[in-house]
């Protein structure tokens, strides 16, 4: 029986690509400005910026084996969120057309939804209370703070664990899905054990989400429902693994 299903939100419930180009588009000619050897992304190398983390990005422009990486990483997360999270941004983030149905018949068949996100949790609450979705799910994952470095990986070990310490919720291989709309999520997802269903109206492709890890690939988000049935007792082969890092 799967009663959880923890779903990204860029790829999966919204699109927020062009604000995401445009931020990191700002991030990099900052950085540059500031130290000359940091190069600035081409507009076909800013089209790909979406998806990838902000640290993968970064290691595109500046080896992190430079003196000055570790210094230069931080800067660029504090310039991006200062960036990205703000009111321009929340008006920027458009809703997938088919969503609220998807999210509507899954809580209709008593799914319990959680959404999982690299924005701080706050600027990610505001997002979805903008677009009136916020009721639909249980509760929101993101980071911490604004400007904490968290990985995909070790924000879904975060939301694992955080279930496992409540008598009441437990999130288990066996009754947990995750919809992922970035390769690097379901490959995180998947390498801990997590069935996974990959969506591909928010750009991904079916080959790069299978080789990732999904179990089954989706073009709609008015067919998530139905995969869900498809799954459905169908346990993992795997056993949860925290130490499946990517």
């Amino acid at each position: 029986m799967i009663s959880y299903i923890i779903a990204d939100t860029g790829g999966v419930l919204w699109n927020s690509d062009p604000w995401i180009m445009k931020c990191f588009k700002e991030v990099f000619s900052e950085l540059h400005e500031k130290y000359p050897f940091i190069r600035e992304p081409t507009k076909t190398e800013l089209k790909s910026f979406p998806g990838p983390s902000l640290d993968d990005n970064l290691e595109r422009m500046i080896s992190p084996e430079h003196p000055g990486y570790l210094e230069i990483r931080k800067e660029g997360h504090d310039l991006y969120r200062k960036k990205h999270d703000t009111p321009e941004g929340l008006e920027a983030v458009q809703i997938y057309r088919g969503v609220r149905v998807m999210l509507g018949k899954l809580n209709n068949q008593g799914k319990i939804l959680i959404a999982l996100t690299e924005k701080a949790t706050e600027a990610a609450e505001a997002s979805f209370r903008y677009l009136e979705i916020r009721d639909y799910f249980k509760s929101v994952q993101g980071t911490k703070l604004a400007g904490e470095v968290v990985t995909r990986h070790e924000n879904i070990l975060r939301l694992v664990e955080n279930n496992m310490m409540s008598k009441k919720t437990t999130i288990r291989l066996s009754n947990t899905v995750f919809i992922c709309g970035r390769a690097r999520s379901a490959e995180a997802a998947s390498r801990l054990g997590f069935r996974v269903i990959g969506a591909t109206w928010g750009g991904a492709t079916a080959d790069e989400l299978k080789k990732a890890g999904a179990s089954l690939i989706v073009d709609s988000p008015e067919l998530i429902p139905t995969a869900v049935a498809k799954l459905e007792g169908k346990k993992s082969a795997l056993k949860f693994n925290p130490k499946r890092h990517i």
